[in-house]
């Protein structure tokens, strides 16, 4: 199994591209500010399954997300804003608080070397087994069953 990470760096108000093999960074390229963009847009996002949980009810959230790395400060912004759009997470984030809540990834979707590939279908499928397997409604959680 090999590990590429690929990241950009700024240096002295330059942008640098970089490339991670196996912990060694060998590759090292200044990037203009467009070609930045257009490589960050290009770079595919981890993507998974995550679960929010409620410790002092023990209540889940199970969803998925085409980019994982940024979701929970997505749902952390919108649960501090009032405007998530699960209600039950919601009234329990603004009765409880944050400390009440714990975010962590299930699994994560790997992704195939096919230039296109469209992954939501496999993502929801892969979030249905971990709903399967966790069963986050009713009291035990605040997902609802799809029918």
């Amino acid at each position: 199994m090999s590990i590429i990470i690929r990241f950009l760096l700024r240096i002295s108000g330059e942008i640098f591209m970089c490339v991670i093999y196996f912990g060694f960074c060998y590759n090292l390229v200044m990037l203009d500010k467009n070609e930045a963009r257009r490589e960050y847009k290009n770079t595919l996002q981890p993507m998974g399954v995550y679960c929010l949980t409620n410790s002092k009810n023990g209540k889940m959230f199970i969803g998925s997300s085409m980019n994982v790395n940024n979701i929970f400060n997505r749902i952390s912004f919108q649960l501090k804003l009032g405007s998530y759009t699960n209600e039950d997470v919601q009234k329990d984030y603004n009765l409880l608080g944050e400390a009440a809540f714990s975010f962590k990834v299930l699994d994560y979707l790997k992704p195939v070397d096919e230039l296109g590939y469209d992954y939501k279908a496999d993502l929801q499928v892969l979030e249905e087994l971990w709903l399967e397997k966790l069963q986050p409604y009713g009291k035990s959680g605040y997902n609802t069953k799809n029918k």
